[in-house]
């Protein structure tokens, strides 16, 4: 006997209900993984799921601080930041190509610069505090990137220029936007209605400035563009003092714990650290394009344009190398996970590194025309000073960003009990930045040392590729010390096991390791012992309940 479903041919067996889920009782064990992640996985990503017309949500809240999330950066974000890197891309352009190659070229690159970073940053921030899928987020996001598209458009241009107005006026759009969003948020989610509307008011304070500069003052169109560019430092400042006069005043009658949860709204780090770390990427990538632009229109030294390209390419690969690759940092070690006045400085220097990577690559795209004898020739002093000046300032501000961050391996180290290979590890995490430095303070002296001459672009680029591989060599020295050094065995055991947990592939005690092929016994004296023909102790934490070693 069957039951039918209401308004369906379909059959359910006896003792079952439409509650119940699907029935797959006919399907083999392989069938049915497969079957649940397909729903894991519809659940996850199809973003109607939830219904076409939803509430702001949080992406984390204080209860799941510490839990592990999903960490993906979705497309949308991969677009905007992909927009946003091309509005950067297109400033770059416009110092190459400007008659007016001076200080106030570079001036009015960084102020615009500033402007799109600082609202990529407050735009990022938003992303990792709140998580909407539905028609309004839609919608507003559509509106958004419409908005970028004009500021993309009429990025360029000093401040008394055409582009100024209508860039200001989108500027002050964005602004507006997000102004709305935070208030949808205020007045949805009542515990953080202090955050969001400051930010609001904050967001609708820098509209209000872009509108003026669009039109009423133009005279002091500049003023109101530094005002801008600054935005993203001045709304942190602003923030802090908001959470001090709501502590001591408007929740002054809570607990300290419930009062700071109010008056705060925790970010996604992981997720944030990602948006970074992808958008660094892409202005890399960005730079790649400008050296890249029409290599044979316009240039009379064809061998010279070739070998210069060649350089920039090595260079460029070196700091794709030197930022991702050789500079291993996990991601529970960012300085956006420490104290707050690491993750105060370091959300400061973040964009400050970025513009200087920016700008490094308008200074290789000079050096390119030179060396090519493009027709028309930038100014060799200004090219040579773009390039070496903000490759020192890049370098200056890395080893800066790589003291706020925990030294790589060393956390893991010093909780294994491994305290001399931690000690290891640091003296070759200093000796790195130090030597990062050296090559700074000498990478900044080039322009003085280098003649401007014919051949003096294509010797600058050899020198500034020579030394970005040394430091790319130098920086490969905490990972050889890990591989070949003997004494460093345990540790990088430690590290192995580590990494194995994490995908669930622990090495059981007293059996033989199915990756490694080792046995791993505790001896007497609370020491470890690998069965592998090489007699070698290290330190055994405690062991967890189905027997694993924890490091």
């Amino acid at each position: 006997m069957v039951r039918r479903r209401e308004g369906r041919n379909e059959d359910l067996p006896e003792g079952r209900n439409v509650e119940d889920g699907p029935d797959v009782s006919h399907l083999n064990e392989s069938d049915r993984k497969k079957f649940h992640n397909r729903q894991k996985s519809l659940q996850d990503n199809a973003w109607f799921m939830l219904g076409l017309w939803q509430g702001p949500r949080l992406r984390k809240d204080w209860e799941d601080d510490d839990k592990e999330e999903d960490r993906h950066i979705l497309s949308l974000n991969l677009f905007f930041d992909a927009m946003f890197s091309f509005t950067i891309s297109h400033l770059g352009f416009e110092v190459r190509n400007t008659n007016d190659q001076d200080v106030a070229a570079v001036i009015n690159w960084w102020k615009r610069f500033g402007i799109i970073m600082s609202l990529w940053l407050t735009t990022a921030e938003f992303s990792a505090r709140f998580d909407n899928d539905d028609i309004p987020h839609k919608f507003f996001w559509s509106l958004y990137g419409l908005s970028s598209i004009l500021m993309m458009v009429h990025s360029t241009g000093g401040p008394n220029s055409r582009n100024a107005i209508f860039f200001a006026g989108s500027v002050a759009v964005l602004y507006l936007l997000l102004a709305l969003h935070y208030y949808r948020n205020a007045r949805s989610l009542p515990r953080c209605r202090f955050f969001c509307l400051i930010r609001a008011a904050l967001c609708l304070v820098f509209s209000l400035a872009a509108g003026l500069a669009c039109g009423l003052f133009m005279e002091a169109r500049e003023g109101i563009l530094f005002f801008l560019a600054l935005e993203y430092p001045i709304s942190i400042a602003v923030l802090s003092v908001g959470k001090l006069f709501g502590y001591y005043f408007w929740f002054r009658h809570m607990p300290a714990g419930e009062a700071m949860r109010r008056l705060d709204l925790p970010l996604h780090n992981e997720f944030l650290i990602n948006r970074c770390l992808s958008f660094t990427l892409m202005v890399l990538g960005q730079i790649i394009l400008s050296i890249a632009v029409n290599p044979d229109v316009g240039f009379r030294d064809l061998p010279g344009l070739y070998i210069a390209l060649a350089l920039g390419f090595i260079i460029l690969v070196s700091m794709k190398l030197f930022l991702f690759d050789v500079n291993y940092s996990d991601i529970h070690d960012h300085a956006l996970n420490g104290p707050r006045a690491v993750r105060l400085l370091w959300r400061l220097l973040f964009p400050f590194g970025v513009g200087s990577l920016a700008l490094f690559g308008t200074g290789i795209a000079l050096l390119v025309n030179i060396s090519g004898d493009f027709e028309s020739q930038p100014k060799r002093s200004f090219s040579y000073w773009i390039a070496c000046g903000t490759l020192t300032m890049f370098l200056l501000i890395n080893v800066i960003e790589r003291q706020l961050h925990l030294v790589p391996y060393t956390k893991l180290l010093e909780e294994s009990r491994l305290n001399m290979q931690a000690k290891t590890m640091y003296g070759i995490h200093y000796f790195q930045c130090l030597m990062q430095v050296v090559v700074a303070l000498i990478i900044v002296t080039l322009p003085v040392m280098v003649s401007t001459e014919d051949g003096g672009a294509k010797s600058m680029l050899a020198i500034i590729a020579s030394f970005l591989v040394m430091l790319v060599i130098i920086n490969i020295m905490d990972e050889v010390a890990l591989i070949k050094g003997h004494f460093m065995r345990p540790a990088r055991r430690a590290i192995m096991r580590e990494k194995q947990s994490r995908y669930n592939l622990r090495i059981p005690l007293d059996t033989r390791g199915s990756k490694s092929g080792m046995m791993f016994q505790p001896n007497s004296r609370g020491y470890g012992s690998v069965d592998n023909g090489v007699d070698e102790e290290f330190p055994v934490a405690d062991a967890t309940e189905d027997g694993s070693p924890i490091f």
